[in-house]
């Protein structure tokens, strides 16, 4: 094998694992919300008009948090989140590092005090690759890469993309 081949894998494997992720979160919303959208469609008798299209109906913008917190429970979530953490490591070059994953954790539970989430647990995980992502899953499941902890010029730069990644798990963010 070639080095540029090597360099290349983990790539493939994470968009493979991000679009596979991707299309099952959908799906799991899909299945969820679609009992509840066709009951609420038969309930409405509003029909609809393209005259209102030029009203602005930013009262109409859905929460985005609310659909999964709605029908998936924190036991649940947290099961989720393990099974996905647990399944991707077969694909995923996860790091072992002990010193790495306190540093990471304890930064993460620093933020955590301070969230909608404050007391929950919640699991930092670090992924040997060095492109700049991060993802989070249901049941405080968050995965950094390396690429973060490498390019990030101070620990305020990581403190942040650790906190956006809190806030999709608060806001029940699942795709």
């Amino acid at each position: 094998m070639n080095k540029d081949h090597n360099q290349s894998t983990p790539m493939i494997i994470c968009q493979s694992m991000a679009k596979g992720w991707i299309i099952f979160a959908t799906l799991l919303c899909a299945s969820f919300t679609s009992n509840h959208s066709h009951a609420q469609a038969r309930s409405d008798s509003k029909i609809y008009s393209p005259i209102d299209d030029h009203l602005d109906h930013y009262d109409q913008l859905p929460d985005l948090g609310s659909s999964a917190g709605k029908y998936l429970s924190d036991s649940d979530a947290k099961k989720l989140g393990l099974t996905f953490i647990r399944r991707s490591r077969f694909s995923l070059p996860y790091i072992s590092d002990p010193e790495l994953l306190i540093y990471i954790n304890e930064l993460g539970d620093r933020l955590l005090k301070v969230s909608d989430d404050a007391g929950k647990d919640y699991d930092f995980h670090l992924i040997n690759n060095e492109i700049i992502n991060a993802f989070a899953v249901p049941g405080g499941q968050i995965a950094l890469h390396t690429g973060i902890l490498t390019k990030s010029e101070s620990e305020g730069e990581l403190a942040s993309v650790i906190a956006h990644e809190i806030a999709h798990v608060t806001q029940h963010h699942i795709a």
